[in-house]
């Protein structure tokens, strides 16, 4: 029998491929609120009770969940991957944060440039979306007042603090089990397969019998889908892989979708094993997109105030086109972040830290 494991040997995989088409589904998915308003505009809300947006929320957090477990058990200490985390989502996001007020304040803003810098509203936005951890600030004085989504400046941000949660409650996992280890002189990976198993059963039975709906922004869901990223890596030498079990959750997924109940239930506990499948297969002419750079952060954190000002100047323009050119404009400026911000950043997560090694 195969497992996972004899795909994911390497870092030549579909994970960038899959993020940019997850971030492309989030632009789409903006586009319905943004041009008509808020409301059931977006496709899939009424049918099924989730958006291409959340879906594609839950494969970041999949993925993340998958990426993320690996990296710290194959991290030299914490402080090694809290600088690797640090490395990948603040320069990004602190840039992006600083060239939208820069150009609302001198472009968008109907209140004086004096005042919108002064205000103290401003120096909010700024400090809470660029720390994140105590989650985000979404408006600026005089932006967006008119639109149909009005005062939200970059709503996708919500998902970044979350993201951190997971990152901390993953780390917290790892640290905990080290102990439990040097106590009981056993395996450290071991006990940590088990908190994380543990975790990931409570949050399911929590989500799928406690909420017993799709909660877009619910912790539930979100701890739900990250580690079950994390359990499908930890035990991906475990978990057998075929074309014939990855149609067969695939297909469950499509025809569970004629009853959004259902739909629920099977997305919830089928879709990580797709993602990760499609993540990792197939080889070929696919991986080549990985020499192009990691373009999704850069579409995430652009479009939605790349939407806004777009609305803003066209009025009554509609969400397919919305979308056509929300997606080239941001496209433009995550080529520009990935190259200039992001990819730079990276490239010192190898730099000599001064501290000692913890666990």
């Amino acid at each position: 029998m195969r497992y996972l494991t004899s795909l994911s040997e390497g870092r030549d995989n579909n994970f960038n491929l899959l993020r940019f088409l997850a971030a492309t589904m989030v632009i789409w998915s903006h586009s319905f609120p943004l041009a008509l308003g808020p409301g059931d505009n977006e496709p899939l809300r009424a049918s099924l009770g989730v958006t291409f947006g959340s879906i594609a929320v839950d494969i970041f957090f999949v993925s993340s969940g998958y990426l993320i477990a690996a990296s710290l058990v194959s991290s030299e200490s914490i402080f090694r991957f809290a600088w690797a985390r640090i490395l990948r989502i603040y320069p990004g996001v602190i840039v992006a944060t600083m060239v939208t007020v820069l150009f609302i304040g001198f472009f968008i803003s109907t209140e004086d440039v004096a005042f919108f810098f002064g205000d103290r509203s401003t120096l909010k936005f700024m400090v809470k979306n660029c720390a994140l951890v105590l989650g985000i600030e979404y408006g600026l004085p005089g932006a967006f007042h008119d639109t149909p989504a009005a005062y939200a400046v970059n709503g996708s941000l919500w998902t970044l603090p979350k993201e951190l949660l997971m990152y901390a409650v993953l780390a917290a996992a790892w640290l905990f089990a080290g102990l439990v280890a040097r106590v009981l002189s056993r395996d450290r990976k071991r006990i940590f397969k088990v908190i994380v198993s543990i975790t990931l059963l409570g949050g399911a039975l929590f989500y799928l019998f406690g909420l017993k709906e799709y909660v877009e922004d619910s912790n539930a869901r979100l701890l739900t889908a990250f580690f079950f990223g994390s359990f499908i890596g930890l035990f991906r030498d475990q978990i057998p892989v075929s074309r014939v079990l990855l149609g067969l959750f695939l297909a469950s997924v499509l025809l569970s979708s004629f009853d959004k109940r259902l739909f629920f239930f099977v997305y919830t506990l089928f879709f990580p094993y797709v993602i990760i499948c499609c993540a990792l297969w197939p080889s070929g002419p696919l991986r080549a997109f990985n020499r192009l750079g990691d373009y999704s952060y850069g579409l995430y954190v652009y479009a939605f105030p790349t939407q806004q000002v777009i609305v803003s100047f066209i009025r009554g323009i509609q969400p397919q086109a919305l979308f056509g050119v929300s997606f080239i404009v941001t496209l433009i400026l995550a080529v520009v972040s990935w190259h200039i911000v992001e990819k730079p950043s990276l490239s010192m997560k190898n730099v000599r830290l001064p501290v000692r090694r913890l666990l």
